[in-house]
């Protein structure tokens, strides 16, 4: 009885949360080549359009939404690929409308689990002795808790983006050469060195939950649940702040 009840509730999990949800590609249709050239351009650009918008006070009221012109180097060459693919980057990707309440479910699970394995093994590591330290994202959060546009920079831009950069484009594109291990763990790599961690437990506490991702959208095949449990993830922090502001 109780294994037939396992049973009927893992495929009730499947078929609601991890089950197939677009026709979005984990290897991408286009050649390795291809995909190397845009990964580094995009990545190029990721790391240093701040340095070289510098000059006009990047973070400051010239750039409404930094996180979105970070990146534009990465949407125009998935732009550019999926042309040449004859498709477009939403279905490539899982992005065109699907149905939305599987969606918001798997994207809710997704932020509730990830979150749970974030505190763990921040929770682990600091019982250990380690230390959290300064990061760089506090003070970005508050600034969000400040402001329209970095609030909807954090929560829509960033999510989106940042979910195209690293699975839409990396992830995808490691997988045409390389397994779902070797691309996960890659991946969860690159993702975290993007937000600057400073210490061994800011860095388990990206890379960990950002694995998870990786294979949350090799099964799912879509990017939404993804955007939405980073949306959330951002997105929370920055409205408590917003609350408790006096």
């Amino acid at each position: 009885m109780i294994r037939d009840l396992l049973q009927r509730v893992g495929r009730s999990v499947d078929r609601r949360f991890l089950g197939r949800l677009a026709e979005g590609v984990s290897r991408p249709p286009w050649s390795a080549t291809a995909a190397g050239v845009a990964v580094a351009v995009s990545f190029g650009g990721i790391y240093h359009v701040p340095e070289i918008l510098g000059f006009l006070d990047y973070w400051g009221p010239h750039c409404i939404w930094p996180g979105l012109i970070r990146h534009l180097p990465m949407l125009c060459c998935l732009a550019y690929l999926a042309r040449r693919a004859n498709t477009t980057v939403e279905t490539a990707f899982g992005l065109r409308p699907v149905r939305v309440r599987r969606v918001m479910l798997s994207g809710l699970l997704l932020f509730v689990l990830a979150t749970i394995w974030m505190l763990s093994i921040l929770g682990l590591l600091t019982w250990l002795g380690l230390k959290m330290g300064p990061t760089a994202s506090g003070g970005y959060m508050r600034r969000a808790a400040s402001s329209f546009f970095v609030f909807t920079d954090v929560t829509v831009w960033a999510p989106l983006c940042e979910e195209l950069a690293c699975r839409g484009l990396l992830y995808t594109s490691l997988r045409t050469r390389c397994g779902i291990t070797s691309s996960t763990v890659l991946t969860a790599a690159v993702f975290t060195s993007l937000h600057n961690p400073g210490t061994l437990v800011e860095i388990c506490g990206h890379f960990f939950p950002a694995a998870l991702f990786s294979l949350w959208y090799e099964r799912t095949r879509s990017l939404w649940p993804n955007v939405i449990a980073h949306a959330l993830h951002n997105g929370i922090p920055a409205l408590y702040l917003i609350a408790t502001r006096t």
